[in-house]
């Protein structure tokens, strides 16, 4: 979803329901490339909570086009988000 409200919703809603099944970690493809830090940090901190709450851990997926795109930015956001956890396709 582009639009931020929207997609911040679907995304509490989608990893709410995800950690309810208690899985041994969640992945995902966080946000949008285009979102401001501000927006991607709700987005992030949301899940370190929520992954704290349910004891699930939630990993954020470096990726084009998503919240972390570019070495550079996810650093910054490390930076800003120490409990930021990370994974990685190495398949491309």
């Amino acid at each position: 979803e582009k639009d931020f409200a929207k997609n911040e919703a679907q995304f509490r809603t989608v990893l709410t329901e995800m950690a309810k099944t208690k899985p041994l970690y969640i992945n995902c493809h966080t946000g949008k490339d285009f979102f401001t830090t501000e927006q991607k940090g709700k987005l992030i901190d949301f899940s370190i909570r929520l992954g704290a709450e349910a004891g699930v851990p939630v990993y954020h997926e470096t990726h084009r086009g998503r919240a972390l795109y570019s070495a550079p930015v996810t650093n910054e956001l490390l930076d800003r988000h120490p409990g930021m956890r990370l994974t990685l396709d190495a398949s491309h």
